[in-house]
Formats: C-alpha cells, sequence, structure tokens
C-alpha cells in the first residue's frame, strides 16, 4: 500500500488554503526547502508544516500535484488540491470534460434535461463531471455509461446513502473515475462540499447549472469556474419558478444559453455524435401511449421484465409516464 510522504501528508491537510500554483510545473514542491516553497508564494506557515516532520498518510492510490498523472487543467486553478485519491479509470481525465450540476431536489424537466445533455456529451466522447449528489448530479452521471467522473466531498472510504453508493457501484463497474482530495476516512461536511465544487469546476471546460436556486452549490462552482477562466453555462426558466432563480440570474450576468444539447456541445469544442438507430420493441409497441397491461399483451415480455425496461427508457429520457397509468413517447 502505498505511503505519502510527510509533505504530501500535511499538504493534504491543509487542502482547500494551500496555493502550489507558483511552483514550476514539473517541480516536485516536496523536494523544496521552506524559503524555496515561500519564494513560489506558499504562504509561510504552510511552508513550515509542510517541510516538519510528521506522519505519512495511507491510501489505496494517489496521484500527487506534482506527478505526470495529475490533471493539467487543474493544476492551475486557484488552491488546486495538492493531492487526488481515486478509484477507477484515470484516462477518463484524458477526454473534454463538462461540468453538469443542478439542485437535489430537481424537477422532472431539469432531470430530462441532465439527462439529455449528459448523453450528447458522453456520446461526443466527452466526459461528464459531476458531484454524486441526488438530483440533477445523479441523472447526469447515470446518462453518460461510464463516461463520467464523480468528485465526491469525502474520502473515499467513508459510508454514504445506499442510493450513492448503488450509482457510485455502477460508476466503477462502467469505467467511470472517483475522485476525492480528502484522506480516505475523512466524513463529508459543511466545508467539503464548496471544496468538492472547485475541483468540478476545475477539472471541465464548461460548467452547465441546469437548474438551481439563487443561494446553491451550483452557484458556487459556477463562480468557481470563472475564477479558473473557464466558461459557465445555464439553461433558463420561467421566472416564478425558484429551481430557475438561479440560472436566470447567471443568465444575466453573462452565462452562456443552454437550450439544446448542440450549445453545449459547440462551447465544450466537441463535435455532435448522432445516436444509433435502433427500434425497441417496447417504445414500437407502445405506440402514441397505452398502460401497462397493454404492454404486457404486445410485447409478450413477463412483469418484472416489462417494469425493468421501462424503468431504463423512462431514465434514459426516452418515455414518460402519462396521466391514468399510461406510457408514452417522450415529448422532449
Amino acid at each position: 500500500m502505498p505511503t505519502l510522504s510527510p509533505f504530501w501528508s500535511h499538504a493534504v491537510r491543509l487542502t482547500g488554503r494551500l496555493d502550489l500554483s507558483g511552483v514550476p510545473v514539473g517541480v516536485d514542491p516536496g523536494r523544496l526547502p521552506r524559503e524555496a516553497l515561500i519564494a513560489h508564494g506558499v504562504r509561510p506557515r504552510h511552508a513550515s508544516a509542510l517541510t516538519s516532520d510528521g506522519p505519512g498518510l495511507h491510501a489505496e492510490r494517489f496521484v500527487r500535484w506534482s506527478d505526470p498523472g495529475y490533471p493539467d487543467r487543474l493544476r492551475r486553478v486557484p488552491h488546486a488540491p495538492p493531492v487526488l485519491f481515486h478509484e477507477g479509470d484515470l484516462e477518463r481525465l484524458r477526454a473534454p470534460g463538462v461540468a453538469i450540476v443542478g439542485a437535489r431536489r430537481c424537477s422532472t424537466e431539469g432531470r430530462r434535461m441532465a439527462r439529455e445533455l449528459a448523453r450528447a456529451v458522453s456520446r461526443a466522447e466527452g466526459t461528464v463531471i459531476s458531484g454524486l449528489a441526488q438530483g440533477i448530479d445523479s441523472e447526469a452521471h447515470a446518462a453518460s455509461h461510464g463516461r463520467t467522473i464523480a468528485v465526491l466531498g469525502q474520502g473515499l472510504s467513508t459510508r454514504m446513502p445506499e442510493h450513492r453508493e448503488r450509482l457510485r457501484r455502477r460508476i466503477l463497474d462502467e469505467g467511470g473515475l472517483i475522485l476525492s482530495e480528502l484522506p480516505p476516512e475523512r466524513p463529508a461536511s459543511r466545508i467539503t462540499f464548496p471544496m468538492r465544487n472547485r475541483i468540478i469546476a476545475g477539472l471541465s471546460r464548461v460548467t452547465v447549472v441546469v437548474e438551481a436556486r439563487e443561494r446553491s452549490g451550483s452557484r458556487i462552482t459556477a463562480r468557481n469556474a470563472l475564477e479558473a477562466g473557464r466558461d459557465v453555462m445555464a439553461v433558463p426558466g420561467h421566472p416564478s419558478q425558484e429551481l430557475a432563480r438561479g440560472c436566470l440570474t447567471l443568465l444575466r450576468e453573462g452565462a452562456g444559453l443552454v437550450t439544446e444539447p448542440a450549445d453545449v456541445l459547440e462551447a465544450a469544442g466537441l463535435e455532435a455524435c448522432p445516436a444509433q438507430a435502433t427500434v425497441d420493441p417496447v417504445l414500437s409497441a407502445m405506440g402514441r401511449g397505452t398502460d401497462f397491461e397493454g404492454l404486457l399483451a404486445r410485447t409478450g415480455l413477463g412483469t418484472q421484465a416489462l417494469l425493468r425496461r421501462l424503468a431504463r427508457l423512462e431514465l434514459d429520457g426516452h418515455i414518460e409516464r402519462m396521466p391514468g397509468g399510461w406510457y408514452g413517447p417522450a415529448t422532449r
């Protein structure tokens, strides 16, 4: 099991306040004396802590700020995390990243838009980046089919609610990546989620806010993106809707407008890839709309198999539940 040196052990504990952006790329700060760290812009008290002896920190896998595998886009963000702990495929860091973030308690329309944007980005061979939270984040991760990076606001070894654990396992099974700057046993807290948000923004070419209240974590992510010199985009909504107010404020402040996936792909420098034309038997049997019993009769599937297929089609945004227990094709 690898062990972090005393320098990087202290650096992890100073995460969120340590700014190594003045250190030249390719130079390992762990080999610099205190005076050299200060000359490169590290605060004196941090330089003292970093150059003093301290306990090592164990982890399954990690990449340091000075390592070649550390993502270049993140390295130059103000207060970039000195160490990233990870699970999954680090190759996900090589593809152009698009952050898709938004409210935990989101609307049906917001969920649909998050899935639509994530599918377009993943089909264009980009990487969807989000925070594994309930709502918009989870919808974006699930629709990316493994072309995704989930950034946690807690250590990789800490427990989380079962629905998030299931999504985490699915991301890893499909070839995605899980990241955290926090020591493996560090639990989530009020301060760790804003820390996570700056990583989401720093890894991405574009940050897209799907739904957000006026004061929200998504607004913090957007601000982090602007501070890092990255593009910010937002999906508009009706002014009377609380979930639209954060997005409308961002648009008023100059964020790019998102009305369809092509807007995001263009901003991220991705080329749209049309989905392969396939004929789903359930969609074919559904026509313009029918009820569950009608689908059972038309498809010949068993009850459980049909329920699973309908859940998958609804999650992917192909169908909608209609009044009276009917199902029909999605309207957008």
